[in-house]
């Protein structure tokens, strides 16, 4: 009796087996039908013996067969299918019947039924082969599929007439050609510059040239609100002379006022404002970099400066109403800063003054956004925060003489800053772990600001004597310390503006309770001298030229 309705297994080579199981019946190995498929999708059809052999013949549960290592390029140097081949096991019993069943002879059951079996693993052949072919559907009433001779179907293309049936035909179109004569053009192109050429793509990149394009190809009908984004626009593939002259001329143009507009707008409204903010909507896109004194156009919509100190001369505010421009800070270091001047030094700049380099922008980053009034220019947009700055070794100078850190063993010896708006941050960190040549120096000790900063005193007062209070009790406290001796000596402390180039820093000295006195850390009082000292602090001050 035969169970198995579908005769055929399948196996993904892992490239670690050459055994392959089956779970059919076989009446005889010839009856196996293997093939394999390659990477690339190539079938081949092993052969019985020189290929593989088969095992579990007459078993109605199946077997395996096994593959006949001789070197056959599908083989792996292990003997096994190469990973990622698939094996294809079928029954393929030949349309023969070769049992002889006599009138009156003995009756063994066991003989009819592999007769049968045999006779419907012939029958499942075939249906498992008509499964896979092309048939038409039952309802039709089609009875003639036969394609056309040989002959007649030589270098031709397979296709139906009018009434369903299999024909020929070099016209599938029906009109004498395969594609239409356009694309016939493209197709003999034998290079894929060529095809974009013939396509009306031949700019940089494969761009579509103006001339391929029709006068209304692109509007505003044409094209879906969400499909011109940002990220899909590439950098400077938008500016004002990609733009049509007849938009940008009407979108300036000084236009009459509607009636319904006149309701809602000033009396005194000219359309300048609207005119200025127009163009810099036009500007915008208008950015050059400059690395020395330049003077701004109405063209500009931003400058980035860089190199050595130099002046933004910017036009005149007057007669420009709405326009705007903006200035970046390029530059890589303090001492290289960018005045911003106005075209007569009078209209000022956000209140301050436009003459030389009253405004300057100082730090790296620093972008400056203005905007004309008409008379001067607004202050729109001011961009000054920074990252922390590596400034280098901790300045230490002196209110009589500086002390010296020698050649002393230094552990950790950096300063740090930001800029927050018009004042900077610093912290600092310093520790030496050996006398070395060190010199105390005499008078408070001044922990510096980096170079290329000066502190504004007029915002923040300076002690400038050798004071011996505690700064917590001045107004000029704007930080702390902490210092140490030999990681055992303790001293924490506040900070006060000894002057425009840095800051000293004191607090209570508990060693000398019960007389508690106030003291600094000066040329006797945790001084560099000591074989193990650190100084670790923090302090904020406003810094001359900076604005918020």
């Amino acid at each position: 009796m035969e169970t198995v309705e579908s005769p055929r297994d399948n196996h993904l080579s892992t490239g670690n087996n050459a055994t392959f199981a089956y779970e059919f019946k076989l009446f005889d190995d010839s009856h196996m039908l293997v093939t394999i498929v390659d990477l690339d999708g190539l079938e081949l059809e092993l052969d019985l013996d020189d290929d593989y052999t088969v095992s579990g013949v007459g078993d109605p549960l199946g077997g395996t067969i096994s593959l006949v290592n001789s070197g056959q390029s599908w083989i792996n140097s292990s003997g096994y299918l190469i990973s990622g081949y698939n094996i294809y096991l079928r029954r393929s019993p030949p349309a023969t019947q070769l049992t002889e069943f006599q009138n009156q002879a003995d009756y063994y059951p066991e003989v009819h039924e592999d007769a049968i079996d045999l006779a419907v693993h012939l029958a499942q052949s075939v249906k498992d082969i008509a499964d896979r072919s092309i048939k038409i559907r039952e309802t039709e009433s089609i009875v003639d599929m036969f394609l056309p001779s040989i002959t007649e179907r030589a270098g031709k293309v397979l296709a139906f007439d009018d009434d369903g049936y299999p024909t020929t035909s070099s016209d599938p179109l029906g009109d004498g050609i395969i594609v239409s004569p356009f694309m016939e053009t493209v197709l003999d192109d034998t290079t894929a510059a060529a095809a974009r050429t013939t396509l009306g793509f031949a700019g940089a990149g494969g761009t579509a040239q103006a001339a391929n394009l029709e006068a209304d190809a692109v509007t505003t009908a044409k094209i879906l609100d969400s499909n011109v984004t940002t990220p899909k626009i590439a950098d400077g593939a938008v500016t004002k002379e990609k733009l049509f002259s007849t938009l940008i001329d009407s979108m300036t143009a000084v236009q009459s006022a509607p009636d319904d507009y006149a309701a809602i707008a000033d009396a005194s409204d000219s359309n300048t404002n609207k005119k200025g903010i127009i163009a810099s909507i036009a500007n915008m896109v208008k950015y050059r970099a400059s690395s020395g004194n330049t003077t701004a156009t109405t063209e500009d919509g931003c400058i980035e400066m860089s190199g050595a100190i130099a002046i933004v001369t910017l036009y005149t505010a007057v007669g420009n109403a709405g326009r705007e421009i903006e200035i970046v800070h390029a530059g890589t270091s303090l001492t290289e800063y960018y005045g911003i001047a106005s075209s007569d030094g009078l209209q000022t700049i956000g209140g301050f003054s436009g003459s030389g380099s009253a405004y300057r922008l100082v730090t790296n980053g620093e972008s400056l956004r203005l905007r004309s009034n008409g008379a001067n220019w607004l202050i729109v947009g001011h961009i000054t925060a920074t990252e922390w700055v590596n400034a280098g070794a901790v300045g230490i100078g002196g209110s009589t003489t500086a002390p010296t850190k020698g050649t002393a063993t230094i552990y950790i010896d950096e300063m740090w800053w930001r800029r927050v708006g018009d004042s900077a941050d610093i912290r600092f960190a310093f520790r030496k772990t050996a006398n070395g040549t060190a010199t105390a120096g005499s008078g408070n000790y001044i922990f510096q600001v980096p170079t290329g900063m000066v502190i504004n005193t007029s915002r923040i007062t300076a002690e400038g004597t050798a004071e011996t209070a505690a700064p917590i009790l001045k107004k000029s406290a704007c930080g702390f310390i902490t210092a140490t001796i030999s990681t055992t000596n303790v001293f924490v402390g506040m900070a006060a503006v000894f002057d425009s180039t840095g800051v000293t820093f004191g607090g209570i000295n508990t060693s000398t309770v019960p007389s508690i006195s106030h003291s600094t850390i000066r040329d006797s009082f945790y001084q560099l001298t000591n074989a193990d000292v650190s100084y670790r602090g923090y302090f904020n001050v406003p810094i001359s030229t900076w604005k918020a």
